[in-house]
């Protein structure tokens, strides 16, 4: 009994001294590899260390520093990361905290007591909170909590909203589909409750991917350049392969301020939407014209008049009604373009 008590004490012995080894061997590469495909002007220094290994990364705009602790067994994971991300545009600093357990669970937290844009105009978000879970082959979910969050532009255009909460859940459903559930709740100062829940099926992984990858390369390329022509073809490709793979929008719902609800389904492959609700038309006016306002840079009374063509062009179309200051969806299904 001793004898096995002592091999069972130097294979774990062992274990805890070689395993650290390993992944100190095996980390640095990985960390450069994902530093090169996700910030690629970067510059790493990386120490590392039998037992932890630090990673400072800078640009002119971030400076990341995280440290990693191998095999901290005490807490039940292969490994562990702690450390922060300092931004000047937006400027703010948020703390991060992860670990990697086994079957491959992973545990990702994030923090910020404010993060604000200043180059233009006031934008922020106060108190931001995230939390990133997922086991290996299941899925992803995603948790984010924000007090407040505001957008605004120079030409008086403002979004306020606060008591953000976000639910995302990227499910696998076999090798090559994946499905994707968010919902988001909020509320504009001083209004009811805003909710819009959308749950997408039959998502081609594949092609999800490359469309990430295209919005990333738009958004690092400069406008009108070669790189971003290139980039939004990319794009364009990748939305049709997920469109030919039959990507649906189960039924979903939009309440605005508990007095506005929309319920609806989308298949694009066959140009089908199902559309159904309505209610008070200065509600939907309300929360349109920021959108607009802010997307497309004009000023606000642009912005409401243009959102109240959109709404007049749906009447004349026979998709709305509008009477008595209510907008009603009337075309219960709808060949989209």
């Amino acid at each position: 009994m001793k004898k096995w008590m002592l091999v069972l004490l130097l294979v774990v012995a062992t274990g805890l001294l070689v395993v650290p080894g390993l992944i100190s061997a095996w980390l640095p590469g990985q960390l450069r590899q994902s530093l090169e495909e996700s910030w690629p002007d970067a510059m790493p220094v990386i120490q590392r260390g039998w037992f932890s290994t630090s990673l400072t990364a800078r640009s002119p705009t971030e400076q990341l520093d995280l440290t990693f602790q191998h095999v901290p067994w005490w807490q039940g994971a292969w490994l562990t990361g702690t450390g922060e991300l300092r931004l000047t545009e937006p400027a703010g600093v948020i703390a991060l905290d992860g670990r990697l357990g086994g079957l491959g669970l992973l545990e990702i937290q994030a923090s910020s007591t404010g993060m604000r844009w200043t180059s233009q105009a006031p934008n922020q978000i106060g108190n931001l909170e995230i939390q990133l879970s997922g086991l290996r082959g299941q899925g992803l979910k995603l948790s984010a909590n924000a007090t407040t969050m505001v957008f605004s532009d120079p030409l008086g255009n403002q979004l306020k909203l606060q008591d953000v909460h976000i639910d995302s859940d990227w499910r696998w459903i076999d090798e090559a589909t994946r499905g994707w559930h968010v919902t988001i709740d909020s509320q504009r100062p001083n209004q009811p409750a805003s909710r819009l829940s959308m749950q997408w099926s039959t998502i081609d992984a594949a092609a999800a991917a490359s469309l990430m990858e295209s919005l990333g390369e738009m958004n690092r390329a400069a406008p009108d350049s070669l790189q971003a022509q290139m980039a939004g073809l990319g794009l364009l490709s990748a939305w049709q392969q997920l469109v030919q793979s039959g990507l649906t929008l189960e039924p979903s719902t939009l309440n605005l301020d508990q007095q506005f609800q929309l319920e609806g389904q989308w298949q694009p492959k066959v140009r089908n939407l199902n559309l159904q609700g309505g209610g008070p038309i200065v509600i939907a006016l309300d929360w349109l014209t920021p959108i607009l306002g802010l997307n497309q840079q004009i000023r606000p009374n642009q912005a409401r008049e243009q959102a109240w063509s959109m709404m007049a062009a749906g009447e004349e179309q026979g998709l709305l009604r509008i009477a008595d200051e209510q907008l009603e969806w009337i075309a219960t299904e709808t060949r989209t373009p």
